[in-house]
């Protein structure tokens, strides 16, 4: 037991002093003009913020440290450092389970694939295209702009992996009935996009003539009540 606790610590304290590593600035190449490395600069992303395990999080994480190794290609070239990497922003019940996975799976002996893939069967979401769907199904444009309601319409259809053209028929049945009619009487759109384009175009038309219309016929302002009278109503004194 405790030499598994120590080989534990040894890898932990490999994956440290990589990170570390990966943290401290390159000498530039001798060859390198300045114009290079302002180059480089302006393409340089953030790190992610640490990952402590949400569910919810997991694949926007992914993503963000898919972004760093694309703009730094040489510094991620070999597994071990993109593993490194990940495990270094890892925090909480993220990071107890990764040390989990390492005293069954040595540093030296894994890639960063097999990794990545032990990585989402324990944070990503199992039902995450299901509760998508179910999401879609239930949106409503509601009071939303169509460009307002275009923008959560995308994340949704995006996660739920269903094809163009089932698509273009959940999202002209979550619309406004207005638009719904105003569409009816006009060439259907080619591809999901065009339709989102043309139901943008037409709801901003709509609410720019809804403004106009107030502009031009104010709505009328209410008359304050007429006082009675003093002594209308008064009764005789016998």
């Amino acid at each position: 037991m405790r030499g598994s606790q120590q080989a534990i610590g040894s890898q932990v304290a490999e994956i440290g002093s990589m990170v570390q590593g990966l943290a401290q600035p390159r000498p530039s190449p001798l060859d390198s003009t300045a114009g290079d490395v302002q180059l480089v600069r302006k393409s340089s992303v953030p790190s992610p913020e640490p990952f402590h395990g949400d569910m919810r999080a997991c694949r926007g994480f992914l993503l963000q440290t898919t972004f760093v190794f694309n703009q730094q290609p040489r510094t991620f070239a070999s597994d071990s450092s993109r593993i490194a990497y990940l495990t270094g922003l890892l925090h909480g019940c993220a990071l107890d389970g990764a040390q989990a996975w390492f005293t069954q799976n040595p540093l030296d002996t894994v890639s960063f694939g097999q990794y990545l893939e032990a990585f989402r069967r324990a944070f990503d979401h199992p039902t995450y295209s299901q509760d998508a769907v179910q999401k879609l199904l239930r949106l409503r444009q509601g009071s939303a702009s169509a460009a307002e309601h275009s923008i959560d319409f995308h994340i949704l259809a995006a996660e739920s992996g269903w094809e163009e053209r089932a698509l273009q028929g959940v999202f002209l049945s979550c619309l406004s009935e207005e638009l719904k009619d105003k569409l009816a009487v006009l060439e259907e759109a080619k591809t999901l996009e065009d339709l989102i384009a043309l139901t943008i175009r037409l709801d901003t038309q709509m609410q720019e003539r809804r403004r106009e219309r107030n502009y031009r016929f104010p709505a009328p302002q209410p008359r304050p009540p007429a006082l009675a009278r003093s002594g209308t109503f008064s009764r005789g004194s016998g």
